[in-house]
């Protein structure tokens, strides 16, 4: 990960575990549209262990199979945040905030698990208008 005067394997390894739960947060984010676009992102793997279906994902069934898959796919996320998470412990504190990034998704995660891992649910439609204020305070914190 390029940063002034700083080349670490660590790093590199960090911020590949928040791009790929930055991908799948964006996925789920993206659901309402990428429904009005009859667009399945969600893997069929899980959408079939769970018994969920791409009907419904397309018509918004909230079933709980459709449920269940969506926090599947949210706990790799979460899985990947946590890997990520602990490799900050150990990076160089100017590093640290180019993963800020990592915030956000925890933000959206905990919505969603919120509204019961409904992917529908109008409030994941909203921004989190403390949003700013916690990247910040997380920011000065590292």
């Amino acid at each position: 990960m390029p940063s002034p005067g700083v080349k670490d394997l660590a790093s590199d390894h960090a911020a590949s575990h928040v791009g790929k739960a930055e991908g799948i947060v964006t996925i789920l984010r993206a659901s309402g549209y990428l429904r009005s676009t009859r667009c399945v992102l969600l893997p069929m793997d899980i959408l079939t262990r769970h018994g969920a279906s791409q009907e419904d994902f397309l018509r918004a069934t909230t079933t709980q199979a459709l449920q269940d898959a969506v926090y599947d796919f949210a706990s790799l996320a979460h899985t990947h945040l946590l890997t990520a998470d602990a490799l900050m412990k150990k990076l160089p504190r100017e590093t640290r905030k180019a993963l800020l990034p990592l915030v956000v998704c925890k933000d959206f995660l905990k919505q969603l698990q919120r509204q019961d891992f409904n992917p529908f649910a109008p409030s994941l439609a909203k921004r989190n208008s403390l949003l700013p204020f916690i990247l910040l305070w997380h920011s000065i914190r590292q």
